[in-house]
């Protein structure tokens, strides 16, 4: 399955409102049909980018972040989303409820093998994933670009996540920083199908798209439906 680059300009501050015109909000959409789909966004921040027109007819918006001030303000702008706190790698949704899970740059924060058996776990047979990742080329200029500053404590920063990046790809773990127990990874293009492979996913495809790489996959089997209205946790 190839990605298609259904990039929109413009500000991401105006038209959440009006559900009749193209609104910019994602910088990169997922190349399937929402119609009908019950969608989770994983580190959805204040849930904007839902509102885009793309997901429109989708049957159910849902969100999940880390930032407690972001879903607040979130659930005061989009009262018709749905947006929760909580972690990647501990989905509030019962098993089998979502027919598409998406992460734009939230994955690279996170421990990767334990949120992706949650993404699976909350995806229905036959749903679709739709992730962005860092990869090293996007880091490395961003760390050494002369307007961000090359201090001691961002030098081990990057040192911290090149250790860590190379430990997962050897190891299939993710080390937390010693200061602060956040983690963060970049991937390499060729490592992301193994990665998502190993996670249970199928039709994996992946492709660089400006300083991140892009992927999509599949949760194996069907048929296509959607899970029953009782299966959310409230």
């Amino acid at each position: 399955m190839g990605i298609s680059d259904r990039t929109q300009s413009s500000t991401r501050a105006q038209g959440h409102k009006a559900v009749g015109k193209l609104r910019p909000a994602c910088a990169g959409l997922p190349p399937f049909e929402m119609r009908g789909k019950k969608v989770l966004e994983v580190g959805c921040s204040t849930g904007i980018d839902l509102t885009h027109i793309a997901y429109a007819e989708a049957s159910e918006r849902c969100g999940i972040d880390i930032d407690v001030k972001a879903i607040e303000t979130g659930r005061a702008r989009y009262p018709e989303l749905d947006l929760r706190v909580a972690r990647g790698e501990a989905i509030p949704f019962r098993d089998g409820y979502f027919d598409a899970v998406l992460s734009r740059i939230a994955l690279p924060y996170m421990d990767i093998p334990a949120a992706l058996v949650e993404f699976n776990r909350v995806m229905r047979p036959g749903a679709y994933l739709f992730a962005s990742w860092h990869d090293w080329e996007g880091r490395q200029t961003w760390f050494l670009n002369p307007a961000h500053g090359l201090t001691w404590k961002r030098a081990a920063d990057l040192a911290y996540i090149v250790a860590a990046s190379v430990a997962y790809r050897l190891s299939g773990r993710i080390l937390a920083r010693p200061w602060n127990g956040t983690r963060e990874t970049f991937q390499f293009r060729k490592h992301i199908p193994l990665i998502l492979a190993a996670a249970g996913f199928v039709d994996v495809a992946c492709e660089r798209s400006d300083h991140h790489l892009r992927s999509t996959a599949r949760k194996p089997g069907g048929p296509n439906q959607t899970a029953s209205p009782d299966a959310r946790v409230h």
